[in-house]
């Protein structure tokens, strides 16, 4: 069945009700028709009866007519819903379209990102390995000047320690060679010993068989300085050379006989002093006499002379006593420094006979001075003096192979 019979039915079917309702009222608007009681009960009948089929004809327009206006309703809802989905079917068609054309047009974006990122990193490769080429170049430039560099300074640094070495050898063998002169000229055990042990303590920085064989001669050289029991050359010459020095402050024969000229001033300042009264008062002549009889009186001593003197030196010969007695002593240290036990005594021999002829003996500078001559005499030249030459030797041939090794 189609929507346009339908229609048709419920459009008769509302007619029908029409015409059933208003066969009843027009019944009812004549109520003079039949007045008898079973008439009326058959109208009552009628009335309930159309009543009912109203009331059912209504309900069936309820049930079915509004029900199908409803329907239609809900139809023209539902077609309008329709034609909305349809619009947003095409909506989404279009959107569809248009979404297509931009994943279309996105993929050619991206295809064109693709291949410019592709040529971007094609580049930015290229360029990147050109760098680190030219890192790695600057790198290895670099790395070999640095070489070049720490060479250099490894050179140098070999260089001043050897430089370092080659002057601390050259002290050591000062040191060497001062012991060896004071051993020799002087005799100066305590220095040399000093100078050994310094030049051993400073050779212990070295490890080398030949610094080994030199270290190995000093300790030997320390050995045998350690076994001697000499006398001391080198204080005893300062002793002498102190000597020299106290020559000028001794007093000569004939000096001790001279006027007391510091009494004559005590004399003169404890005379009266007279007052200028008193000296208007003398005659002038006559104090004049008596002053130059008082300063000759004065001038001229008179003593008493038991023992032969030596008349009072000159200064020529006062001179010639000091410096020959100077000259003695200088001797006598020189031929002290050089171990000449013969010349030395001699020196001090003559050096005493001349004090004793010149100088005089009751001075108590020169008795002091007699006996410390007397004291310098007696020292002991019995003992032999120990060669270093060998420990000294192989010092210099040490320094001389480093110096052709360079």
């Amino acid at each position: 069945m189609t929507d346009s019979d339908t229609d048709k039915e419920s459009i008769d079917s509302v007619k029908s009700m029409d015409e059933n309702q208003n066969s009843p009222v027009e019944k009812i608007a004549q109520p003079n028709l039949a007045r008898n009681p079973g008439r009326g009960i058959a109208v009552l009948g009628l009335v309930l009866a159309v009543t009912g089929v109203l009331l059912s004809a209504y309900t069936f327009y309820v049930t079915q007519v509004a029900g199908r206006f409803e329907l239609g309703l809900e139809l023209g809802r539902v077609d309008g819903i329709s034609r909305q989905l349809d619009k947003i079917v095409l909506k989404n068609e279009n959107l569809e379209s248009s979404l297509d054309e931009a994943r279309s047009e996105s993929l050619e974006i991206q295809d064109k990102t693709r291949s410019h990122i592709s040529a971007v990193e094609s580049e930015l490769g290229l360029r990147i390995k050109a760098l680190s080429d030219q890192q790695s170049q600057e790198s290895q430039q670099q790395r070999k000047e640095l070489d070049a560099v720490a060479s250099a300074l490894a050179d140098m640094s070999s260089r001043i320690v050897t430089a370092e070495q080659e002057w601390q050898l050259n002290e050591i063998g000062y040191l060497l060679e001062l012991a060896h002169r004071r051993l020799t000229i002087t005799g100066d055990i305590n220095l040399a010993q000093k100078a050994l042990l310094i030049a051993d303590d400073r050779l212990s920085g070295f490890m080398s068989p030949e610094i080994l064989e030199i270290r190995r001669s000093i300790s030997d050289d320390l050995k045998t300085i350690n076994s001697l029991s000499g006398a001391d050359f080198s204080a005893t010459a300062i002793d002498l050379g102190a000597l020299i020095h106290k020559i000028s402050g001794l007093s000569l024969k004939g000096d001790n006989a001279r006027p007391s000229w510091e009494n004559v001033q005590l004399e003169e300042s404890a005379e009266p002093v007279t007052t200028p009264v008193e000296k208007s008062d003398q005659n002038n002549l006559l104090a004049w006499v008596e002053e130059v009889f008082g300063d000759v009186s004065r001038l001229v001593q008179i003593r008493r002379v038991d023992q032969t003197q030596l008349p009072k030196l000159e200064n020529s010969q006062r001179f010639l006593a000091y410096e020959n007695l100077r000259l003695q002593l200088l001797a006598g240290q020189l031929a002290l420094l050089q171990r000449d036990q013969g010349l030395f005594e001699l020196s001090i021999q003559q050096s005493r006979v001349w004090l004793i002829k010149y100088f005089e003996e009751s001075d108590a500078a020169v008795v002091s001075f007699d006996r410390r001559l007397v004291e310098i005499s007696e020292i002991n030249f019995a003992w032999e003096v120990p060669s270093i030459s060998k420990t000294l030797d192989l010092m210099r041939e040490e320094i001389k192979r480093r110096e052709q090794r360079l």
